[in-house]
């Protein structure tokens, strides 16, 4: 079950069901008494109901809960009955039902059942729970704002975009006065308020189209549980807008991405005063059989961005093609802070009509039939990796929404770093699936909730703050089904294995000395792991290999 319902200290792993306000446990009370009470003479007081200590909520402040039962009663009656004589008493400070907490993870959008990819219960006869497990994310966090309140920023190049669409979070720029010709925020763009023209080099955005632009922007950013329409990875995150109109032409895409990488190079520089935290950066659309050394400074823009912190995700060819041997710009450039999609449907399959390789696509995520904004004011369902690479967009904004503090303050001294952890924490996190395997860098399908709960966790950072770190030993075969071989460790004493395959931490499996060379995995889960070697002066080398 994917759903928690809370009742004071209590939770119980089953399914939410929407309670009046007033909802409360039938036969409880909640108490506190006061200070030079005793909870055993307040409960004798009340012969003439058999009251029980049922919890000592807090000693210290005197709360407790109270069950009492009573036969042949009207229950609805007497419960009011003793909450009243309970009120009434000198002893005790407050008395109260104990009321039912609702589940707030479930949104209210009324379109909010069709979104398979965020709780699919078989919707056109997909499998249940083969999904990204956002209720359980939404748990965690429904993001927006980092906690040090923040505002996340996902930005989207892309061309039909309609700026008047009720149910979606359309970034705005606060430092710019609109329309009075001037560049009041020194960024170099006049009037941008609402992001920038990248064909016209002006302002106005608000280019219809497909609709496109808006269908993606909907997936990274739709208001959730706002009563209307659907819900965004993020219920409330901020999704900057750069058009590029109906543009063929690359010198389009670079000036749309100066812009974005602009806007983030301001709020480092001057610590959050001004420009914007933009986090991740959503390409859905590329160059078909094309390669990195054709187009160096389309590849470039992404170690540039990366530099300054945000993490780039593109969409894969819409075809079964290995664009490892292919090609496909930008989804075989080689930069650390670009992460590459492909598609998974509602069986949780990687579809036929979807780009693969294992050295260039990180992993999969869903993209048939998703349902999204359109118009001005509509929803329609759309397909394609376009529909996959921005629930990867959208899932890094999420993620920064629970990154700890300590680990936080990366954003201005060492915002490359920072998003590197974040990418890393993403691809660990991915559900592995055999459709996947050997055609993705993971093998694995995107998991909101895992992907929150690694980049929170003290043991991830230590390990991937500069990702996968630089190894001076060799493990082969990897991938491998039955075992590895670690080379050039001779001068390691301790050797430990942890399973990265669903833990809340990172879960040891393996611990071995003697610099033993050969290891059987042949009976660990099919999934990532990593190997952890450790010399005799506490220096520590990592390297990821795959189970499958």
């Amino acid at each position: 079950m994917k759903h928690l319902v809370l009742i004071l200290s209590f939770v119980f792993c089953i399914r939410a069901f929407t309670q009046d306000q007033t909802a409360y446990i039938k036969d409880q009370i909640l108490v506190q008494i006061n200070p030079k009470s005793d909870i055993d003479q307040v409960i004798k007081s009340f012969q003439d109901y058999p009251v029980y200590l049922q919890k000592t909520v807090s000693k210290s402040m005197g709360i407790y809960l109270l069950e009492f039962r009573q036969p042949q009663r009207s229950m609805a009656l007497a419960d009011h009955d003793i909450l009243n004589k309970m009120r009434s008493f000198d002893q005790i400070k407050v008395a109260q039902f104990n009321h039912i907490v609702e589940n707030r993870a479930i949104p209210n959008d009324t379109l909010y059942s069709q979104q398979w990819s965020l709780n699919n219960t078989g919707q056109d006869g997909g499998t249940p729970d083969i999904d990204m497990y956002a209720e359980m994310a939404w748990e965690i966090t429904t993001g927006g704002l980092t906690l040090e309140g923040d505002s996340i920023v996902v930005a989207v190049v892309d061309n039909g975009f309609h700026l008047n669409h009720p149910d979606i979070n359309f970034w705005k720029n606060i430092y710019e006065i609109p329309n009075d010709t001037i560049d009041n925020d020194s960024n170099g763009y006049v009037d941008d308020i609402y992001g920038w023209n990248a064909l016209n080099d002006d302002a106005d955005i608000n280019t219809p189209g497909d609709n496109h632009g808006t269908h993606v922007a909907g997936i990274m950013g739709a208001k959730g549980n706002n009563e209307i329409g659907i819900s965004g990875i993020s219920w409330n995150q901020k999704v900057m807008v750069v058009s590029r109109e109906e543009s063929t032409s690359e010198d389009v895409i670079i000036t749309a991405y100066a812009y974005v990488l602009k806007q983030r190079q301001i709020y480092n520089e001057t610590l959050g005063d001004s420009g914007t935290f933009v986090v991740s950066l959503n390409s859905s659309f590329g160059v078909n059989n094309a390669k990195p050394e054709d187009l160096p400074l389309w590849c470039a823009m992404y170690d540039s961005m990366g530099n300054a912190g945000i993490l780039n995700v593109a969409a894969t060819v819409n075809s079964n093609t290995n664009v490892d041997d292919a090609g496909d710009i930008p989804t075989t450039c080689p930069s650390p802070f670009l992460i590459a999609v492909t598609r998974s449907n509602q069986l949780g399959e990687k579809t036929a009509r979807a780009g693969w390789g294992p050295q260039s696509i990180d992993l999969a995520a869903p993209g048939s039939k998703i349902l999204s904004t359109t118009g001005s004011a509509g929803y329609n369902n759309m397909s394609g990796t376009s529909m996959s690479c921005p629930q990867v967009t959208g899932a890094i904004g999420l993620m920064y929404a629970n990154i700890p503090e300590e680990k936080l303050a990366l954003k201005y001294s060492q915002p490359d770093s920072l998003a590197k952890l974040v990418k890393h924490a993403l691809l660990v996190s991915v559900d592995t699936n055999s459709t996947l395997e050997a055609k993705t860098v993971t093998g694995g399908i995107l998991n909101l909730y895992r992907a929150l709960v690694y980049v929170e966790t003290d043991t991830l950072v230590d390990i991937s703050i500069n990702d996968v770190l630089a190894t001076d030993f060799v493990v082969y075969p990897n991938p491998s089904s039955d075992y590895i071989v670690i080379a050039n460790q001779s001068n390691f004493n301790s050797i430990e294995i942890y399973d990265l395959l669903g833990h809340c931490h990172f879960h040891k499996v393996y611990t071995g000395y003697e610099n033993k060379d050969l290891i059987h995995i042949n009976h660990f889960p099919i999934g990532l792991y990593f190997i952890r070697l450790e010399d005799q002066f506490g220096k520590v080398n990592l390297q990821r290999i795959q189970k499958y």
